[in-house]
Order: C-alpha cells, then sequence, then structure tokens
C-alpha cells in the first residue's frame, strides 16, 4: 500500500528543496519499503521525495534527502560536525 501526496512548504522545517512550493511526500508501509529499499533511497536522494514508513497503521520512521535533514537539524540546535552534506544540484 503505497500513498503519495503533496503536502505545502509550510510542512516543511526549511522549505528546501522544493522550490516548487510543494513537497513530495510517500505513505508506504515498512514490508513495502523493505522490498524496494534502492527505490525509496533513490527516491529520496535523487528527487527529493520524504517517505512516511508505517508499521501496523503506526509512522515509524521517515526517509528524507541527507541535506534536507542536516538543515532540519541544524535548525532545531543539532548540527552535524561529522559530515558534509551533498552539494545541492540547480
Amino acid at each position: 500500500m503505497t500513498q503519495t501526496m503533496e503536502a505545502a512548504m509550510t510542512d516543511s522545517p526549511t522549505g528546501w528543496p522544493y522550490t516548487s512550493g510543494m513537497a513530495k511526500r510517500k505513505i508506504m508501509g515498512v514490508q513495502e519499503a523493505r522490498q524496494n529499499f534502492a527505490a525509496v533511497i533513490a527516491a529520496a536522494a535523487n528527487d527529493g521525495e520524504q517517505t512516511i514508513l508505517f508499521r501496523r497503521s503506526t509512522p515509524t520512521a521517515v526517509v528524507v534527502p541527507a541535506e534536507w535533514f542536516h538543515r532540519a537539524a541544524e535548525l532545531m540546535g543539532e548540527p552535524w560536525d561529522d559530515w558534509t552534506p551533498p552539494v545541492k544540484k540547480d
């Protein structure tokens, strides 16, 4: 069961990288994500897609682009000093 939706930029803590005003979000069961893990990672890395993973109808985890997470962590006062985020493509 995969469900795709778009969320307003105001739902995102940084607004990045969704310059079109909408974020791409997908809802997926954990088992389905396991079976398609490479595609879930590629969608986050290449398309900026956020995938919310559910286990037994409960949100369990979220897969987001690395730079999005890095910027969100900095805004929450938890910067990562041990890695360099990927360069944003224009």
